[in-house]
């Protein structure tokens, strides 16, 4: 009982740590979790950390905050994955509240509406990188240029429920070849939030189209510049990009909106991995059919984040999509950490607008 309970404290402590500092995405927390848990301190190991991660990565919600839930289960239990959770999406909850409380007084600073257009620029540019790494791997397969040619035209031709499509395609896949109505209440909003961590793959950032159209276009309850202050405030953050929900709920409901989207957005996560995929995880990776269903459901949801992308990006100048440009190319051949690209987007718009091209912008 003692060694579990210091098992527990030691898996607390460090998904807290992470939790405050982990800047850089998804990608960034689990390669500091491979590196300090698998390799470090073998919590589990490395044959069974490279088996799970990919199934971790097709389940839908948030990768880093569920490889946290696995990890903190299998070294302790259930109870401990819990805590861990918490605590691990705990700093960058509060400090999204706190910046959405006090976005107006920001916002009445000199510099601040221009810098915030950088940093939705920088937060952009990492969503489609977020997009490359997420479907690099497919890049080869005639099939996945199809179902996604195919999802785009399913979610932005015949606006598709984003879930549906991943699902049809997925198993369209396989052989080879409705959307819902929300209304504007704390409800709904939290079905939104629900439906979000349950049927959106591979990474956080892969629940923003859904996000984008349910809280945007149909609750309205944020403007699209809100919208996309939320996307790049959860990229400056630490911990999970998709604590950005926590924004719009704080912006939206208040402290209950904010408890509620975060208990919507993770809570299929915590279940999925605490339930029944330890169960599961070794019948789906030795299924044959898997591997095909993947490469239609990931082509759906990368249609998905394509849109959203040219959705939030039409408010932008062409000076500004040429800026967006160039911070890409810095972004792709020094390997910036994310957050630094939307500081340092945030800081030159800002210099620009005011200095040097305010009326081009």
């Amino acid at each position: 009982m003692n060694e579990r309970h210091r098992r527990g404290r030691e898996s607390i402590k460090y998904f807290f740590k992470l939790g405050s500092l982990g800047f850089g995405g998804p990608l960034a927390l689990l390669a500091q979790m491979q590196k300090d848990l698998i390799e470090g301190r073998e919590w589990i190991p490395r044959k069974e950390f490279d088996e799970v991660l990919p199934l971790i990565k097709t389940l839908p919600g948030p990768v880093a905050f569920q490889t946290v839930v696995f990890l903190s289960r299998e070294y302790v239990n259930s109870a401990y994955a819990l805590a861990s959770g918490i605590v691990f999406i705990l700093p960058s909850f509060l400090m999204m509240i706190l910046l959405a409380q006090y976005d107006h007084v920001l916002q009445s600073l000199p510099f601040v509406p221009a810098a915030f257009e950088g940093f939705q620029i920088g937060a952009l540019i990492l969503i489609l990188f977020a997009f490359k790494n997420l479907t690099f791997s497919y890049w080869k397969k005639n099939a996945f240029w199809f179902f996604l040619m195919l999802g785009l035209l399913l979610l932005g031709v015949f606006h598709w429920n984003e879930g549906l499509v991943i699902l049809i395609l997925g198993f369209c896949s396989v052989y080879s070849f409705k959307t819902s109505k929300f209304y504007s209440s704390f409800l709904d909003f939290f079905l939104v939030c629900f439906q979000s961590g349950a049927f959106s793959f591979g990474t956080g950032l892969t629940i923003v189209p859904l996000l984008e159209n349910q809280v945007v276009q149909k609750l309205q309850l944020l403007s699209q510049t809100e919208f996309l202050n939320a996307l790049a405030l959860g990229q400056l953050t630490p911990g999970p990009v998709i604590i950005s929900v926590v924004y719009i709920g704080f912006k939206s409901f208040g402290w209950w909106g904010a408890v509620a989207s975060a208990v919507g957005v993770f809570g299929p996560g915590y279940i999925n991995i605490t339930t029944w995929f330890p169960k599961a995880k070794k019948w789906l990776a030795s299924r044959h059919w898997y591997a095909d269903f993947l490469v239609g459901a990931l082509a759906a949801l990368s249609a998905g984040i394509l849109l959203s992308v040219f959705s939030l990006g039409k408010k932008f100048s062409s000076t500004e999509i040429l800026f967006g440009c160039g911070m890409a190319f810095l972004f792709e051949r020094f390997k910036w950490p994310g957050w630094i690209i939307i500081l340092v987007s945030g800081i030159l718009v800002a210099i620009g607008k005011t200095y040097f091209f305010m009326y081009s912008l």
